[in-house]
């Protein structure tokens, strides 16, 4: 088992049950909204990176699981390609994640001469 699985398997061990769905999926939202790009950025240890990464992972296979996807931590040893998994799962169950961030993020208008 890889270290990432044993992390990802504790933070699974440490998930509050009782979270519904709405707030299940807003926290999804802000998780992968904190994902950083595939380097640190500057001044980010590798530990926020991975704590991001961890984050994420938990809340999707919170997410996944909740709507009948098949979901282990073991599939997690690669985890680019899980998170891609169960990203194309919850699409086609009609929750396109990337999409909701579109649709939330507030549009920011620049006036010229102003």
């Amino acid at each position: 088992m890889s270290m990432y699985v044993e992390v990802l398997s504790g933070a699974l061990d440490t998930w509050a049950a009782d979270v519904s769905e709405d707030d299940l999926l807003d926290y999804v939202l802000a998780c992968l909204l904190a994902l950083p790009a595939a380097a640190p950025r500057f001044g980010q240890s590798a530990n926020a990176q991975l704590a991001a990464e961890i984050a994420y992972d938990r809340a999707l296979f919170r997410l996944a699981a909740q709507n009948g996807i098949d979901v282990a931590a073991q599939r997690f040893s690669r985890p680019q390609a899980e998170r891609h998994r169960l990203e194309a799962e919850l699409v086609r169950r009609g929750i396109d994640l990337k999409a909701l961030i579109n649709q939330r993020r507030p549009v920011s208008r620049h006036i010229a001469g102003t």
